[in-house]
This record gives structure tokens, sequence and C-alpha cells, in this order.
């Protein structure tokens, strides 16, 4: 991906077993990439969006159409140099 792309966090999450919930009861699967870093002293898993966007205010707009357990979890856009940061 380009370094300016940017990508839509859904969620970070500590527990595999959650995780794997969250994806299935949200049918998120299919659509989402999930890569693992290190926080506040353990393992997080981090939950993006598939899709790489050009600017902050357009992974945004993705939102609509996300079920409801997605939004509440209050998603965010972070750019690809971040990610690349965080990743193990």
């Amino acid at each position: 991906m380009p370094n300016y792309s940017v990508l839509l966090q859904l969620l970070g999450i500590q527990s595999p077993a959650v995780l794997e919930n969250y994806l299935n009861n949200n049918n998120l699967k299919a659509s989402t990439w999930v890569y693992k870093t290190q926080r506040y002293g353990g393992s997080w898993f981090v939950v993006l969006y598939k899709e790489a966007f050009g600017s902050i205010e357009t992974p945004l707009k993705q939102l609509h159409s996300m079920p409801a357990d997605v939004k509440e979890a209050q998603p965010f856009a972070k750019s690809i140099n971040q990610i690349q940061q965080e990743i193990y």
C-alpha cells in the first residue's frame, strides 16, 4: 500500500476468543484484516477494515454500513505508517 494510505481501525482487543466472536457475530471475517501488536504490557489484536483510503475522512464514511456493535467500538482512521510501526 502507498505510504499515504489510511485504514479504518474497527477494534483493538486482547482476547483471541473475544476477537473471534466479534468477527463472527458481526460477519466481518471477509471484510477485515487483523494484526497483532503490543499494548499496555501485553499482546493485542487490531481489526482493520479491508480497504485502503487516500484521506482521513474517507474511511469514516464506511461506518454507515457497519453493524451497531462496530459503531459502538468507536472506529477511527489510522495511517499505514502507524500500522506498519505497530505490526510485529
